[in-house]
């Protein structure tokens, strides 16, 4: 998920069940409201940490996702920052990067079973914000971004941490191009970053690390139509780009097989033109909710496996 402007801070936790169709319906609440903040789940709970308030905040929140009802604190962030990006396996949720208002390389930790303050896990190789990260089982990546030390230029660094381990973070490679904002997914071996602000917005490549060996990106293919802020979802054989802006909003939904190379293929259109939402998948399914035109509440889905235009699913809860 990429969210590259700041329309303002919501405390709402919705949520669906992907077999059905049916509007959002009301989970509860964030402790406060925030926005361009960072997370990771696992089968069990999920974790926002950090994000805008419209300050800078450092708390953690956590939903068992089999419930509802309002978030729990789970603890703080080592350091209070928003514009941070944040990645999960089965144990560890971990959040890196961001503005504290300055640029920051911190990475914390936390265990997703427990709860209590985040714990200093180590240090990335820059000061980036608006970075993205991808998690296999073992490894956590961590892509791109803008930083000051590039006199707010974007950053080509891809960095990488064993999650079970700490310490500062190790080169893993170069991006293709140097990028901020990508639309990144994963299965359990491959991290697929597409498109980004580069400063163009009409990028179209797609790029892509095997998380288990070290190296540059390398190049995937491109999508069908240049364009940033996109929506990524995947399962473990697809993925799919939603949406985007050029700046005009579309409704462009694109598909690629996770484990080959090539272009990206038509896949279908959302039910309206849209940017800036949020992508999350079972692995049957992908849901786009969301997003900015310059608002509104509609959830999509398509079924991952055909191809076909997505159909409404429901709404969020304004």
């Amino acid at each position: 998920m990429v969210v590259p402007e700041d329309y303002g801070n919501s405390d709402v936790i919705d949520f669906v069940t992907f077999s059905t169709t049916a509007d959002a319906t009301d989970f509860g609440n964030l402790s406060a409201a925030r926005s361009l903040n960072g997370g990771g789940a696992n089968s069990i709970r999920s974790l926002c940490a950090g994000g805008q308030a419209p300050g800078v905040s450092n708390v953690i929140d956590f939903v068992a996702i089999a419930s509802t009802g309002n978030a729990s604190d789970f603890g703080d962030l080592t350091d209070q920052r928003g514009y941070c990006a944040g990645m999960a396996n089965d144990t560890r949720q971990i959040t890196s990067g961001g503005l504290d208002p300055g640029y920051s390389n911190i990475i914390d930790f936390v265990e997703m079973a427990s709860t209590g303050n985040a714990v200093d896990f180590g240090n990335l190789t820059s000061t980036p914000a608006l970075n993205t990260n991808c998690a296999s089982p073992t490894r956590g990546i961590n892509c791109g971004g803008t930083a000051v030390s590039g006199g707010g230029t974007n950053l080509n660094i891809i960095d990488f941490i064993e999650i079970s381990s700490t310490g500062n973070a190790v080169d893993f490679g170069d991006l293709i191009v140097a990028n901020k904002q990508q639309s990144t997914l994963s299965s359990l071996t491959r991290a697929i970053m597409g498109t980004g602000n580069d400063p163009s917005l009409t990028n179209t490549n797609i790029a892509y690390v095997t998380m288990a060996t070290e190296g540059n990106a390398a190049d995937f293919g491109d999508v069908t139509v240049g364009r940033t802020s996109m929506s990524g979802a995947s399962n473990s054989t697809r993925g799919v780009f939603m949406g985007g802006l050029t700046p005009t909003r579309l409704n462009v939904i694109d598909y690629i097989t996770i484990a080959s190379t090539g272009n990206a293929i038509d896949f279908g259109n959302l039910t309206r033109a849209i940017g800036s939402a949020a992508g999350v998948a079972s692995p049957t399914r992908a849901l786009k909710g969301g997003g900015n035109t310059p608002y509104v509440a509609e959830i999509d889905k398509i079924e991952i496996a055909t191809t076909g235009n997505a159909i409404d699913f429901g709404d969020l809860i304004p």
